[in-house]
């Protein structure tokens, strides 16, 4: 439904959070998950991890988009000292959490991480032996010149030596002609992307499991690699890069190469920061000197990159780790005919409670099909060995006629896309490479196919991207349907995004960006107008910084309307200020699975109306990105969406309430009374739970009501 045109008036600057704060404290509720007892250990290292990447991104984007925008100016760069701050104290956090609890857990639990010198003599005698055979080989060390720091790849472990010369035989060791001057003599090393971080070396239980890091494996065994000289001080560090470059759109004709060219360039781009594990401050100022950075840009941490620990938690110390979740089908669709389903009703799949299987099968079907005539799809990311792309070579292959939209320019999976279209063209594939100026952000697969009574279309509309790994890790929803007026605006849709069209006006769908933000705010200024019915609106989704958005759910509070609000990560509204939003609540809910569903609710007067999206409330999504909202209109799939959305409302356990102040404060179930019992709600929980008993009882989650038909009387 397109919405009419509005007049927007942005909330004020005063009355938002700072984005980048935000960020932050999005992370912290994740550097929380970390610091719980009652989360499994090994679980509680992913978290780190966890940290440790989304900071990488962080630094890669944000930070280096606002060291651009400083300029000299004094509010930027108070701005900056602000989240460098904030920076700070998070990974400050981050290693207390390692070094003063996890690690030792980690010992008592039998899972050591060995310093150097603490080696037993076996464990010396087997770490010898994987550096000489396994590490030595794939080392270089090359000379550091007067910008060699500046020539370092970004987010790659790098160790730098001072090396002074030893006499040898009676005489002085040679110099290198360019440090005949007695300079110092700096040796840079890389460690490979591709070498494994943790070392495996004997342990004395057969329960435990020993590692020794590479870079300590390095600097225990680096006189192998400069024979000659002295090792005076070393350091183990990394730099991250700027990384928010973008194809010129206007100026670059050949698309593909100006994207390879981009990331050629990424590899060289600004520094914007350093992690340093030094052995003296020489070094370490030395670096950053080379690199022009302040002093709030250097993050002085060991071990660095904790995301290395990743494998910790595949070690094999299953009881260590969250209990094995296997997502289950869905029960309308498990042993049945996916297309008779779907012509009799909609499926919602509630990822990963319920299995991916289910779209990888309807598109696998529909590639071997004789009966199936096209195939429409976006790929914005997908796995490394997608069996998505290859159900659709496949397709292709049998003579269908497959169209994919390939999203080139889906941040750091830009590469891999571009092998994919690749991979696709070859097969006989139609291929697009995105729309200039604007990323193809929706998630939308149409399968047209022949039928006895015409020609019937299949959509499959969803919330996250088409990648069967994340499916198992993130919650996501997506909707199948072979309703016609759907299918019949996803092929306009389609049309719009792989040819010429302008903007196609739905009656049931709102694409970005042309109206989907106009359909937004619509809806929000329409249940302020009926505030007095009991106006209220929930929603879900990953961030909320869009000061339209945020303007017209101030306005709505101020009418009486209830507004809840789930926004797991940036959120930059206010909630709860007096005169301004003082019915607006909202939650973040952080736990095992990433939540990433965008679910919206609005009462309308009671007539109740139900969208999802893959939009985030956000400037980018709405006015930058081609997006997709789209309705439930099947009764009990909308009663199952409001049950999800009350559900993670209700979550005590994984929740944190937003404060005015941009702070979070931690949810917890209420007190135990006399006589009553404590009620714990966590979200994910209960949601594997009902997905279980769904599965035994072969009974539709969504449908909890029954009717009972006897025989009459008589």
């Amino acid at each position: 439904m397109a919405g009419p045109d509005l007049e927007l008036s942005p909330a004020p600057d005063e009355t938002l959070l700072d984005r980048e704060l935000s960020w932050v404290e999005f992370n912290r509720r994740v550097l929380d998950q970390a610091q719980r007892e009652e989360v499994p250990l090994l679980e509680r290292v992913r978290f780190l991890t966890i940290v440790s990447s989304n900071f990488d991104e962080f630094f890669m984007v944000r930070v280096a988009a606002l060291k651009r925008e400083l300029g000299g100016s004094a509010v930027s760069s108070q701005r900056l000292e602000q989240v460098a701050a904030a920076a700070h104290e998070v990974v400050a956090g981050q290693y207390r959490a390692l070094h003063s609890r996890i690690v030792p857990q980690l010992h008592v639990a039998g899972v050591h991480l060995v310093a150097a010198a603490d080696l037993t003599g076996e464990q010396r005698s087997a770490a010898a032996d994987d550096f000489r055979f396994q590490i030595f080989p794939a080392l270089s060390s090359v000379r550091m010149a007067d910008d060699g720091a500046a020539a370092v790849a970004g987010l790659r472990l790098h160790l730098a030596f001072r090396l002074e010369p030893v006499a040898t035989g009676g005489e002085p060791a040679a110099l290198p002609a360019d440090d005949a001057d007695g300079g110092a003599q700096i040796a840079l090393v890389a460690i490979p992307s591709g070498l494994d971080r943790l070392r495996p070396i004997p342990s004395r239980g057969r329960r435990e499991v020993s590692y020794l890091l590479a870079e300590d494996s390095i600097v225990l065994h680096a006189e192998q690699l400069f024979p000659g000289y002295r090792i005076a001080e070393h350091a183990v560090f990394r730099v991250t890069r700027d990384a928010d470059l973008e194809v010129d759109e206007a100026t670059d004709e050949d698309f593909i190469e100006a994207m390879a060219a981009v990331l050629v360039e990424r590899r060289s781009s600004g520094v914007v920061r350093l992690e340093i594990d030094a052995t003296g401050d020489a070094m370490a100022d030395l670096l950053a000197a080379q690199l022009d950075l302040a002093e709030q840009d250097i993050y002085r941490v060991a071990p660095i990159d904790l995301t290395g620990l990743k494998a910790l938690p595949d070690s094999g110390r299953r009881e260590l780790c969250f209990p094995s979740w296997r997502p289950l089908p869905a029960p309308v669709l498990a042993d049945a005919d996916p297309w008779l389903v779907l012509r009799r009703r909609d499926v919602l799949l509630h990822h990963p409670f319920e299995t991916f299987d289910h779209v990888l099968g309807l598109l696998q079907a529909a590639a071997g099909d004789d009966a199936v005539l096209a195939i429409k799809m976006t790929l914005y990311r997908t796995s490394g060995d997608s069996p998505v792309v290859q159900a659709l070579e496949r397709a292709a292959a049998n003579g269908k006629q497959v169209t994919a939209l390939v999203e080139i320019k889906a941040r750091f999976d830009e590469q891999q896309n571009i092998d994919w279209a690749a991979r696709l063209e070859r097969a006989g594939a139609i291929v697009v490479y995105g729309i200039a100026g604007l990323k193809v952000h929706a998630k939308a697969l149409l399968i047209v196919r022949r039928e006895e009574g015409g020609v019937c279309t299949y959509t499959h509309l969803g919330t996250g991207n088409y990648n069967d790994t994340t499916a198992r890790l993130y919650t996501d929803i997506g909707l199948l349907t072979a309703r016609d007026a759907i299918g019949r605006e996803a092929t306009l849709f389609f049309n719009a995004v792989t040819g010429y069209s302008s903007a196609p006006r739905f009656q049931h769908l709102a694409m970005a960006p042309a109206a989907l933000k106009r359909t937004l705010l619509a809806h929000i200024q329409r249940e302020a107008a009926v505030a007095d019915s009991g106006g209220l609106i929930m929603a879900k989704m990953n961030s909320l910084s869009d000061p339209d958005v945020i303007a017209a759910l101030y306005a709505a509070s101020q009418a009486g309307v209830t507004v809840l609000l789930n926004v797991r990560g940036v959120c930059l509204l206010r909630p709860q200020v007096p005169g301004l939003s003082d019915t607006i609540r909202v939650v973040s809910v952080v736990g095992r699975f990433l939540e990433h569903s965008r679910i919206a609710y609005f009462r309308n007067g009671g007539a109740e109306q139900v969208y999802l999206a893959s939009a985030d409330w956000m400037p980018r999504n709405l006015e930058r990105r081609v997006e997709l909202m789209f309705p439930v209109e099947q009764p009990d799939l909308r009663r199952r969406l409001v049950r999800i959305l009350e559900l993670y409302f209700a979550d005590n356990c994984h929740s944190y309430e937003l404060q005015p102040d941009g702070r979070y404060r931690k949810r917890h179930p209420p007190a135990q009374e006399s006589g009553k019992r404590r009620v714990e709600i966590h979200a994910q929980e209960r949601l594997q739970q009902q997905a279980w008993t769904a599965e035994r009882r072969r009974v539709r989650p969504d449908d909890h009501e029954f009717t009972v038909r006897r025989r009459p009387p008589g």
